[in-house]
């Protein structure tokens, strides 16, 4: 009898571990505000508007490493020239579900942004920064 109600204590035990667990990972994260809402952006209709403002500067995000979809350049020189704004909250330590959704999105508005600022030619790449 002893057994067996140890049993139940330990079976009741590993079941709500397995409860609190399943709820931490069920929680929402914090992800960064521009990042949340990058879904409902139009990256080609930002860029216009900043072209328009005569703010401007091309998109990058992280990952490994530093990027800048779209743009042939080294993206570390273009962020040193002060022409690279990083989309805050993207890089590859991702703390949930939600937050590694988000990150192929951000990329791709980065190229769509950069694509449309480069075919316009509102921003060229500098040659100090153009590849090697």
């Amino acid at each position: 009898m002893r057994t067996l109600a140890l049993a139940v204590v330990l079976l009741a035990l590993a079941g709500g571990l397995s409860h609190a667990e399943q709820a931490e990972e069920a929680q929402v994260c914090s992800v960064h505000w521009i990042l949340s809402g990058i879904e409902s952006r139009d990256a080609a209709a930002d860029a216009d508007a900043d072209i328009q403002r005569g703010s401007l500067s091309f998109v990058g995000v992280y990952g490994f490493a530093l990027a800048s979809p779209g743009v042939e350049a080294d993206p570390y020189c273009l962020q040193d020239s002060k022409l690279l704004w990083v989309l805050p909250d993207t890089g590859d330590d991702l703390r949930c579900d939600e937050h590694a959704r988000l990150q192929p999105i951000a990329r791709a508005y980065a190229q769509a942004y950069n694509e449309r600022v480069l075919t316009r030619k509102a921003l060229a790449v500098p040659s100090k920064c153009e590849p090697k």
